[in-house]
């Protein structure tokens, strides 16, 4: 009888820890995707933490099938970890943002690309294009809709302003490739559609895109550049910097987005007028550029995505100075950083600003950084964490990167 009394008590406790390990709080726990052309023998999905390193396996199991592709899934927790990584028959891919923002990841004949389960992947991209003037020069700017978009529901759309349009997304991938070519634009866009539908999938958070093309004039390559239109003029350029590279228009940028851009968007599509369903992302010189425009008009832009941020520009001073004469209160927009490493990327400028900002007093639950130091200055990074973005955008807060404050969904 001892021995059967004992074997329950360790049966229980195997129980209790099993659970403990594999699932714990069902509130936090999310359910990932990966789809693949091919079947595969095993399946494993890592989430790792980008803070404390603290890593987890779990091996996904066959979700579903039909005749071209099959599906496997597992949960993992979203309080713990938000990158995550699928090896499928000793193939990695590349890491990724984890959140409850994520559906999936599908691995085409061409590539791995971000899907949301159960919508179309067909990967056709369909926008309408609208033209406006900048500095007397054609910017064109191109606006996304969901699939059920609807312009009269009662129900608005927030509104995802990107900069650098031009490495938005692709058309569509041709037939003819079995494999893309390195060059091919699949490669150099961020598949933000397939993100932000993902998004929508699983959040209900709806929301429309506007990309804005930031290369400068298209027909005369000398008079303006997207050097001219990202960095604004808040002081003089940080010691070593030439005066000759840019024309500093960032601060004109900034109006033509505030005055003529969201003016449009707002009359023309059914989306909310008010700065809390309003962000914008940029990368690079455009991580800048997003930084600059929302600080400078934070009445209209709620939440600011800044990756690998220009932000060498200036010193530390001058950027104290800029900083110090804005407002900071509760009401400061949302910032989300996220750079590279020191040497392959802007995170001691990054990180700079992010330390200007605490010591003006920025609002800890308004800032999110993340620093992965192994990082690069390139458009894959920024993919990969494009999902983290919107995580702030939906839920103004980031789970694994502000873990002490509360978010609340909008």
């Amino acid at each position: 009888m001892k021995k059967i009394f004992t074997f329950i008590l360790a049966l229980a406790a195997a129980s209790s820890l099993l659970s403990a390990c594999s699932f714990g709080n069902d509130e936090n726990m999310h359910t990932l995707y990966f789809r693949n052309i091919s079947e595969n023998k095993e399946v494993v999905a890592t989430f790792f933490n980008s803070v404390n390193d603290e890593t987890s396996e779990v091996k996904m199991k066959k979700y579903a099938q039909d005749d071209k592709t099959f599906t496997y899934s597992c949960d993992g927790d979203t309080s713990k970890f938000n990158m995550a990584y699928i090896t499928y028959d000793g193939i990695t891919t590349d890491k990724f943002a984890f959140n409850k923002c994520v559906s999936g990841w599908f691995k085409t004949e061409q590539a791995v690309m971000p899907y949301a389960e159960g919508c179309s992947t067909t990967y056709k991209y369909n926008s309408t294009e609208a033209e406006f003037t900048f500095c007397g020069y054609k910017k064109y700017v191109h606006i996304w809709l969901p699939d059920d978009y609807d312009a009269d529901s009662d129900e608005k759309y927030a509104t995802i302003y990107m900069l650098d349009g031009q490495n938005a997304d692709f058309m569509e991938i041709p037939e003819e490739y079995s494999s893309i070519p390195e060059e091919y634009p699949i490669n150099q866009t961020l598949n933000e559609t397939e993100q932000v539908r993902a998004m929508i999938a699983e959040t209900g958070y709806k929301a429309i895109i506007v990309e804005i093309d930031t290369i400068g004039q298209y027909d005369n390559e000398s008079a303006f550049s997207r050097d001219d239109e990202m960095v604004p003029d808040i002081g003089e350029l940080a010691a070593g910097e030439s005066t000759g590279w840019t024309k500093k228009l960032g601060n004109k940028f900034a109006e033509f987005m505030n005055d003529t851009v969201v003016p449009y968007i707002r009359e023309n599509y059914n989306v909310y007028t008010d700065a809390l369903h309003t962000s914008i992302r940029g990368a690079s010189l455009s991580g800048l550029g997003a930084f600059y425009i929302t600080m400078e008009h934070p009445e209209t832009f709620g939440t600011a995505g800044a990756m690998s941020p220009s932000f060498w520009v200036y010193d530390k001073e001058t950027w104290k100075n800029y900083l110090s004469q804005k407002t900071i209160d509760e009401n400061s927009p949302f910032l989300y950083f996220y750079t590279g490493g020191e040497k392959e990327d802007t995170g001691a400028e990054t990180k700079m600003v992010y330390e200007v900002l605490n010591e003006l007093d920025y609002p800890s639950e308004k800032l999110a950084l993340h620093y992965n130091e192994n990082g690069g200055h390139a458009l894959p990074y920024w993919k990969a964490v494009m999902s983290e973005f919107l995580e702030a955008v939906v839920f103004q807060h980031v789970e694994v990167l502000q873990p002490a404050s509360e978010g609340s969904e909008k």
